[in-house]
């Protein structure tokens, strides 16, 4: 917003008399800086500003104008160009072995923080009987197909909750998020996939340590003992890396990728044993060269890097001490390739979330529906200015899109060329008879896309006789059956139970067992029976038993808000008031405003700050109720599982719980969520309870149904 506030004393020693050209040390206009904005000694608003001009009166400062902006634009400021890889996640690294992916992929590791899911980068299909068949592009999975059947535990990698990525957020960058969206059980229970590239096999990489300068001078370059990099010295010479396995490693294959500045430049891969590599060194002294070594498996090695002239006899060598590849799953070095910044943004797009930083590096963040229904109501009638008013239709669309990523996995690919979109998506065209072929109406487009990809899973149907098995998975391959690498996808996970048609599972020797219990697997519901959320923007039919919810993300976040614009009477009001400063010092965006007994929402408002004269822009509220007690859920429900889940309730206040004397659920709160605290279930029965939820303040009661299946 652009503000203009007086040339107080105070101003212009703040601004240096920034009119004056011939000062010395003068106020730097080109940057923003932190501060805020008081009203008669009260702040007003927090954040950054730049000053864009000055007004001057017979040679004196009357007014300075300024451009300023809310606290969020730190939170880009401290995440730069940080990605999701550079995350420090390491408290979930872990073992990658057949062991803890078998773990992983029945239960989970961590207390649930990671698990592992089929997705995999060849296809799968179940046929019981006798089908002995698994190929790199093909496998059957069946337990009783054959002596090789099943799933190679290597094709597998995990998963890790997106709380885990907003904690780590928050502990890298010493940021809070509220927990109002992010303490919420469907955000609690989503997952993204840790891949990042097409291989069939995970991982691990290193950075060669450069310990010592060897004969490496000044006249052939400088090596950076600190950052690890190689600058060249002004003159074309050439690099070569030796890398000397340790004993005991020497069949161990690795990767050596040399990056410039950071980026990768050329690699070498399937290397084993002693190699020297070959680069091109240019004699930009901006470029810093640094080497990598990269192995599935835990990989002990020495290395050298020589650094001789092009045409000249000199040469310089320095050599490396022993370093280890960890044999560990690295949870964000597998992430895709996406800055945090751009993480952040493609959630708040895509559960349309109102996100609010203070001067204090805590961000409130809750949907759009949440943050409207805390709102007050203010009557302002005796100060508004009601001889003139001005009255008009307000802004509509006329086009609106919704859209995830371009598909790049086989099954999406092929839902795209049949339907128009992909999987998820939605788009409409808004015209003034309501046919495609209308004239569009007058307004303004909306287009929403997250940087996130939609992978179609299949349920697998056992071939001998056609019956559904408890079996879905991700293919991970393209039109060729080869391996791709998606963007970003998230998912919800349910752990399901196998049932009879079991599948088998192969580990590093060759061993097979049969998985029989339960196995976690993806879905874009947050439950297979009750879908309340889902993550798609269009109504679609699940893969699971091909019924389609309406609880989209349209439908849950972006509805109320997309209706209320073609309302019938829905009108934009201009009103100018002097309002008081107990309530200007107030004022959010999600209040209500009573101008005699009509009810508005603020769409924006402009204050001078000289005269105090505010202009609201307003629109007609069509909310039926006010600052009341409310929720969306109604019913409850959870598996046999030990476990907690989160439910949302509106100006929760100060609450009372009664769970009806059972022993097996109890109830706690933080600010507007109410966490269920479940006891496995061990009966062999579902259970159920109506819980009942009283705030104390204002007497109003919710009751949730709550079942525990057995």
């Amino acid at each position: 917003k652009s503000f203009t506030v007086p040339a107080t004393h105070n101003n212009n020693m703040i601004f240096k008399h920034y009119y004056n050209a011939n000062i010395d040390n003068a106020f730097d206009a080109r940057i923003k800086h932190s501060g805020r904005i008081e009203l008669y000694g009260f702040p007003f608003k927090v954040g950054k500003w730049t000053l864009n001009k000055v007004s001057v009166k017979q040679g004196r400062p009357s007014s300075y104008t300024i451009n300023f902006v809310g606290n969020l634009v730190s939170l880009k400021d401290k995440l730069k160009n940080y990605e999701l890889k550079d995350l420090n996640l390491s408290a979930y690294n872990h073992n990658y072995s057949p062991a803890n992916v078998k773990t992983g992929l029945t239960s989970s590791l961590f207390g649930g923080a990671v698990v592992y899911n089929l997705f995999v980068k060849k296809q799968l299909y179940y046929r019981s009987g006798s089908e002995n068949i698994n190929t790199a592009t093909l496998a059957n999975i069946a337990y009783t197909g054959g002596s090789n059947t099943g799933v190679n535990w290597d094709l597998l990698k995990p998963s890790i909750q997106l709380i885990k990525i907003i904690e780590a957020i928050e502990n890298d960058f010493n940021i809070t998020f509220s927990r109002d969206f992010f303490g919420t059980a469907q955000f609690q229970k989503l997952y993204l996939w840790a891949n990042n590239s097409t291989s069939l096999a995970n991982s691990n990489e290193v950075r060669i340590d450069f310990t010592n300068i060897g004969t490496i001078g000044s006249n052939g370059g400088t090596l950076d003992l600190v950052e690890d990099t190689f600058t060249a010295g002004g003159k074309r010479i050439y690099g070569l890396m030796q890398i000397v396995p340790s004993a005991g490693y020497e069949t161990v294959p690795y990767k050596i990728e040399r990056k410039i500045n950071g980026n990768p430049s050329n690699s070498y891969s399937d290397l084993t044993g002693t190699t020297e590599t070959y680069y091109t060194i240019n004699r930009n002294s901006d470029d810093k060269h640094s080497w990598y070594v990269t192995a599935n498996d835990e990989f002990k090695f020495t290395s050298r890097l020589t650094i001789e002239f092009n045409y000249e006899s000199y040469n310089g060598v320095a050599s490396f001490p022993e370093q280890t590849v960890s044999g560990q799953f690295n949870i964000s070095m597998n992430f895709p390739k996406l800055k945090l910044i751009d993480f952040l943004n493609g959630l708040f797009k895509m559960f349309k979330l109102v996100v609010i930083a203070d001067d204090y590096d805590n961000i409130y963040i809750d949907t759009f529906n949440n943050y409207y229904a805390q709102g007050g109501v203010y009557n302002i009638t005796k100060y508004v200015k009601t001889d003139s008013l001005e009255v008009s239709r307000g802004n509509l669309l006329n086009e609106i899109n919704f859209s995830f990523k371009e598909p790049k996995t086989l099954l999406n690919t092929q839902f795209k060329i049949n339907t128009g979109q992909g999987y998820g998506d939605e788009a409409t065209l808004l015209t003034d008879d309501g046919t495609p072929s209308g004239t569009p109406l007058e307004g303004d487009s909306l287009g929403i896309e997250v940087p996130f990809e939609q992978i179609i899973y299949e349920r697998l149907i056992d071939l001998n006789g056609n019956a559904p098995t408890n079996i879905m998975y991700g293919g991970i391959f393209n039109d060729k059956i080869e391996p791709v690498s998606p963007d970003v996808h998230i998912f919800y996970n349910i752990n399901t139970a196998i049932g009879s048609k079991t599948i088998g599972f192969i580990d590093d020797l060759g061993v097979r067992t049969q998985l029989s219990g339960n196995i976690n697997t993806p879905s874009h519901s947050v439950d297979f029976v009750l879908p309340d959320y889902n993550l798609t923007f269009g109504i679609e039919k699940n893969e699971w038993n091909n019924i389609a919810s309406e609880k989209t993300l349209y439908q849950n976040y972006y509805k109320n808000y997309i209706e209320s614009i073609f309302n019938i009477k829905r009108r934009s009001f201009s009103y100018k008031a002097i309002l008081p400063l107990r309530i200007l010092l107030k004022l959010e965006l999600n209040d209500v405003l009573n101008i005699k007994n009509n009810y508005y929402r603020i769409d924006n408002y402009n204050l001078n700050l000289l005269t105090r004269e505010v202009t609201l822009n307003l629109i007609n509220s069509f909310d039926s109720v006010l600052g009341a007690m409310t929720t969306t859920v109604t019913n409850l429900y959870a598996d046999s599982a030990e476990q907690v889940q989160s439910v949302y309730i509106n100006n929760l206040g100060n609450p009372l719980f009664d769970v009806d004397g059972v022993a097996w659920l109890s109830l706690t709160y933080e600010g507007n969520n109410i966490y269920y605290s479940f006891l496995e279930n061990t009966t062999g029965l579902d259970r159920t309870v109506n819980t009942t939820i009283t705030n104390t303040e204002t007497l109003e009661v919710v009751e949730i149904l709550v079942t525990q299946y057995a």
